[in-house]
């Protein structure tokens, strides 16, 4: 296979991009792509009084994660490579919980209605931590397209 792909990985709030050869080790789930490194000066805080709704209408405070790695991830219901990598990102969760890590926060967030993505999750029926928006996505993750994911550390 000769194709390319352009990833951005967002860590720390700063995204690097590669351009990267593609393999059929890709296709099956395994990358080849590196991951990114980020100046620990660079790194922007997640605020903690920035609030996120569960599909079941509770809303969520990001300090109620303090302490916790938290894996954040800008999606759409309407974004194709969002939903593409849907099954990634339950695989890893799901490899980690079976590793006994259990205290990772996946929090996959949608800036849309509650109601639009639980259509969405009437259709395809992905076990993930979908929540939406209360407050506007912080600045401070520098967000400029979805999907766009964040890996936030337990300070």
């Amino acid at each position: 296979m000769n194709a390319r792909a352009i990833v951005t990985v967002a860590l720390g709030g700063v995204a690097a991009c590669w351009s990267a050869p593609l393999s059929a080790q890709d296709v099956g789930g395994t990358s080849t792509v590196p991951i990114a490194r980020y100046a620990p000066s660079a790194r922007p805080v997640l605020p903690l009084d920035w609030r996120v709704r569960t599909l079941d209408g509770t809303d969520v405070r990001m300090d109620a994660y303090r302490g916790r790695p938290i894996f954040l991830n800008l999606w759409a219901t309407w974004c194709a490579p969002c939903v593409a990598e849907l099954a990634s990102i339950a695989t890893l969760r799901d490899s980690l919980v079976a590793r006994g890590q259990h205290d990772v926060v996946f929090l996959l967030v949608a800036p849309e209605t509650r109601r639009s993505v639980q259509r969405f999750r009437q259709r395809r029926p992905i076990d993930l931590p979908f929540v939406v928006e209360v407050d506007p996505l912080p600045s401070a993750l520098g967000i400029k397209a979805v999907p766009s994911t964040w890996l936030v550390d337990r300070d």
